[in-house]
């Protein structure tokens, strides 16, 4: 009875560790598809990550066109400020000489009145006789 008694033991150890085996084989099983979600999932956070990347470098790039732009936009500002300044001077000299034309025609006109005047005193003279 000891040798079958032996052989039950065995056959027992011979079953657990079949038993494990499988556990073990399934574990590794689980493990490995776990492994490969995680490959996955970190070939698409790479590829989301590189893709935020191009985004940013865009982003960036955009924000500099805009600086540009802006600058661009402050040079043309000072060029126009510049512009309306020498206008602003340009029409106020214009705006003296209109003045100075004025007064030259009021005195011309007022010299005109006189030679009227003259003109006329001396044609009166001319009807009296």
């Amino acid at each position: 009875m000891t040798f079958t008694t032996d052989i039950e033991a065995v056959k027992d150890k011979i079953t657990t560790y079949q038993s494990r085996i499988q556990n073990l084989e399934s574990d590794l099983a689980k493990s490995r598809d776990e492994t490969a979600q995680t490959k996955k999932a970190l070939i698409d956070s790479k590829k989301e990550v590189e893709g935020l990347i191009k985004q940013k470098k865009g982003l960036l790039e955009e924000k500099e066109d805009f600086l540009e732009a802006i600058k661009h936009f402050k040079e043309l500002g000072a060029k126009d400020k510049k512009e309306m300044e020498k206008m602003k001077k340009k029409i106020e000299d214009l705006q003296k000489d209109l003045k100075g034309l004025n007064k030259e025609s009021k005195s011309l006109n007022a010299e005109i009145k006189s030679l009227n005047a003259e003109i006329k005193s001396l044609k009166e003279p001319e009807e009296e006789d």
